[in-house]
């Protein structure tokens, strides 16, 4: 005994109801994405084309006089622990030295910055591979200011 408002007869024609209109609204979401992506021609040759990486670019400043602003940075450019090029900046003359360092002694450059800027690039030789959790750093040895940045995978 059905204690509903329809019998079985009811629930059937509500059901096949609602298989067609689902039928002609037609595909969406992740199915009709999937369906839109495989509907077009294909010329897939069976090769897999990796993806394209850009480098990643990382900042990390240290401000060493709050009410001026005075600071010095540094920018690393890589992807994961392959390093393409570094850049300290800082605020100081162009005359001061700057040292761009990592912790883990691979690398070990001086120079006075130029427009402000130091910068070393690898980017021609496929970049220098750093350990995990090593910290690239910029010193301006002149005014005794460093800034850091951690390299990880």
């Amino acid at each position: 005994m059905h204690s509903g408002i329809l019998g079985g007869a009811g629930r059937s024609v509500l059901v096949v109801a609602a298989v067609l209109l689902c039928t002609l609204a037609g595909p969406t979401g992740t199915a009709a994405a999937k369906t839109a992506s495989t509907a077009s021609p294909s010329t897939n040759t069976g090769a897999i084309r990796p993806h394209l990486v850009r480098p990643f670019t990382g900042t990390g400043c240290h401000t060493y006089d709050y009410w001026s602003g005075a600071h010095v940075c540094i920018t690393v450019v890589g992807s994961g622990l392959n390093v393409q090029s570094v850049t300290g900046e800082t605020d100081g003359p162009d005359s001061d030295w700057g040292h761009l360092w990592d912790t883990a002694g691979v690398i070990s450059i001086y120079g006075h910055p130029t427009n402000h800027h130091l910068t070393v690039s690898w980017a021609s030789g496929g970049g220098v591979w750093l350990a995990n959790g090593d910290n690239f750093c910029f010193t301006d040895t002149t005014l005794n200011q460093t800034a850091c940045l951690t390299i990880h995978n």
